[in-house]
């Protein structure tokens, strides 16, 4: 494990003493299933917030920022445990990988409500097929929409995690390419496709440049597929 988030961890607990529940890692790099343009995503949580207390943190925060790393989300344990119903799915994989780095494990006794799952996803689903869409328009450049590429696709997995759970299908999922698998193989879609969009994350020259525009759109195709699977399952 990267040694700034122990010592983001050390520093907050220095600062916010019992006030700090928790700092965690979570998403890929607590799973083990990590690129090379994967983020360290962090979580705090809180007996409390305050201006005094967020002031506090403000600098070790900007600092850990500065080093390009995401801004880590913040809650408090009741705000956080009122939560769930809204984003299950990000609570789903937050409390089944992570990692505390400093503090008590509070994520594993989460209960998640999932009636909001189906309608969580297509709204994710479909916010990245018109960001894609709206993408394609804004950047001339190739590199530019490989990296579109490479940065969606790990959005599009994690909610194909999702996918699998209102299509029961059984795994755990550790890794991008499980969940690629089995819920391409059972709405038979373009896997080959994806997995080629995932090599991007280690290396933007995987990809011949003269490809980028079929394999863009042949994405966003396979896309609206599994969007109009997840809008008809609210039929039934």
């Amino acid at each position: 494990m990267d040694k700034k988030i122990q010592q983001l961890g050390e520093k907050l607990k220095e600062i916010l003493k019992d006030d700090l529940i928790c700092f965690a890692l979570y998403g890929s790099a607590a799973s083990g299933d990590f690129y090379k343009t994967s983020d360290y995503n962090t979580l705090i949580v809180l007996k409390q917030i305050s201006p005094e207390i967020l002031k506090n943190i403000s600098k070790p925060i900007k600092n850990w920022c500065a080093n390009k790393n995401p801004l880590p989300v913040i809650f408090t344990y009741e705000d956080l445990k009122r939560s769930t119903d809204v984003f299950p799915l990000e609570f789903i994989e937050i409390k089944k990988h992570h990692k505390i780095i400093i503090g008590v494990d509070c994520l594993k006794k989460l209960n998640i409500s999932m009636k909001n799952l189906r309608q969580e996803i297509e709204r994710e689903l479909k916010s990245i097929y018109l960001h894609l869409l709206r993408a394609f328009l804004q950047y001339e450049k190739i590199k530019e929409l490989k990296q579109i590429l490479a940065k969606s696709i790990s959005s599009f997995s994690s909610l194909l995690k999702g996918v699998a759970i209102l299509l029961n299908i059984k795994g755990e999922f550790t890794k991008k390419t499980d969940v690629i698998e089995m819920v391409s193989s059972k709405l038979k879609l373009n896997k080959e496709l994806f997995f080629d969009i995932l090599k991007l994350k280690n290396d933007l020259n995987t990809i011949n440049d003269s490809l980028i525009n079929e394999i863009y759109f042949k994405y966003l195709n396979e896309l609206k597929v599994v969007i109009d699977k997840v809008d008809k399952l609210k039929r039934r």
